[in-house]
């Protein structure tokens, strides 16, 4: 069982669309990173599909971020990881830390949101490459995206209110 969403946390993550879609379909287990999200158990995480889809495709809890040298996380997290071990070793060559965040409950969106859409409240908004912090609330079903002149406009999203 997942972790309890923490309150006022939430993580924008950006994924290649294979791998997100691996993820909403519960075949991949361990998201895969470089730099270590200041992220703890139960924060909320939006999944955004990058190009060419460029949507939020769904959400999930993190249920724990592990990392260790590449050759002993490889080890144990290898059927977890959702690509193969060439791809694993080019990923993290000359890296001392591979880094995985392990993904706990999931749901995907009925409907995605489009970069599109972002943009339509929020004009000139850039995705992240990896990763981005948000402040998280309950209810609305809605995410709330905090603007540069400081107002917020909604955007749909299970159950979560998000600022930047």
């Amino acid at each position: 069982m997942s972790p309890v969403p923490v309150e006022n946390q939430a993580l924008w993550l950006s994924v290649r669309p294979a791998f997100a879609q691996l993820i909403i379909d519960g075949h991949k287990k361990v998201e895969l990173r470089r730099v270590r999200p200041r992220a703890p158990q139960g924060t909320l995480t939006v999944l955004y599909a990058t190009s060419p889809i460029q949507s939020i495709i769904g959400m999930f809890i993190l249920d724990r971020v592990e990392q260790d040298e590449p050759r002993s996380f490889w080890e144990r997290n290898r059927l977890l990881c959702g690509i193969e071990a060439e791809d694993f070793n080019a990923y993290f060559k000359d890296v001392a830390r591979a880094v995985g965040l392990h993904i706990g409950e999931t749901w995907k969106l009925e409907d995605s949101i489009s970069l599109a859409s972002i943009r339509s409240v929020w004009p000139g908004f850039s995705p992240p490459r990896s990763f981005r912090y948000l402040q998280c609330s309950w209810g609305n079903k809605s995410i709330a995206l905090a603007l540069p002149d400081n107002s917020v406009k909604p955007l749909l999203l299970g159950g979560y209110i998000l600022r930047e």
